[in-house]
């Protein structure tokens, strides 16, 4: 599960490679051969169906804003955040940094 969430600042671009997901807000099931399109605002909780692993390659432009049941913005998240999340979790598992280039 991927908590309610907005992207601003840009579109969200997905495709369904293995497994299904769906949106709580929506009644379509993504299933392996799936485009999604998101546009900016569209504010959605991302949840994988049955125990199967899912994979989806998604393509996010700007900033995912994490949402509370009034809209609040209770976490923010963006290239730089996930970027100093996956560099603290390598120290700390002792694993080497794949390429940094962005």
């Amino acid at each position: 599960k991927v908590n309610r969430h907005r992207h601003s600042g840009g579109q969200v671009l997905g495709f369904c490679i293995a497994g299904s997901w769906h949106y709580l807000e929506r009644e379509w099931v993504a299933r392996p051969g799936t485009f999604v399109y998101e546009p900016p605002g569209d504010i959605h909780t991302l949840v994988v169906d049955g125990a199967e692993e899912m994979q989806t390659l998604f393509i996010l432009e700007g900033v995912i804003q994490y949402l509370d049941d009034d809209d609040n913005v209770i976490y923010q998240d963006d290239v730089f955040t996930k970027m100093k999340r996956y560099l603290s979790f390598c120290e700390r598992e002792g694993i080497p940094v794949q390429d940094l280039r962005y």
